[in-house]
């Protein structure tokens, strides 16, 4: 057996790599692992889809991933991995200054992020307590995936 490319692991990370690679046309790539697709820490994920990250960078990455997910069944041939159930990131008291800062920035880099009220947190999670909350982030568009799951999708497609 030959390849052009071997990628040890085939976590979330190798096959990305599988799948990326495979779309740039590099050839036979051949993914090695010594467990099954999306058994290692891939499956371990509390997999959210959300992005509230205070990196820059990080938001751009989370919003392109985010397109992909929106794109998978087209990507993929697989059936959507994502559960749209929304994201809402409270934060402490003090902290309402920052977190506006930080959406603003997550806005101008494309993301679905807005902040709320108590009031409106209050209608999107009835039994929460919002006593001692002036905001939260929310994002509609958020929610979870399976990491093992995706894993599958992407190297099945690769």
């Amino acid at each position: 057996m030959s390849a052009d490319v071997i990628i040890v692991g085939s976590g979330l990370i190798g096959t990305a790599t599988a799948f990326h690679l495979s779309l740039a046309g590099a050839g036979e790539v051949l993914v090695l692992d010594r467990a099954t697709v999306g058994s290692g820490m891939s499956c371990r994920s509390s997999a959210l889809i959300r992005m509230h990250y205070t990196f820059g960078p990080e938001v751009e990455l989370a919003v392109r991933s985010d397109a992909m997910f929106d794109a998978w069944p087209e990507l993929t041939g697989r059936p959507s991995c994502v559960r749209r159930t929304g994201f809402a990131r409270i934060v402490a008291p003090g902290e309402e200054d920052a977190l506006r800062a930080n959406v603003a920035m997550q806005r101008a880099l494309g993301a679905q992020a807005e902040v709320i009220g108590a009031a409106e947190l209050k209608e999107l999670a009835p039994g929460l307590h919002t006593g001692d909350i002036e905001c939260a982030a929310w994002e509609p568009h958020g929610g979870y995936g399976d990491g093992a799951v995706v894993a599958g999708d992407l190297l099945a497609a690769a």
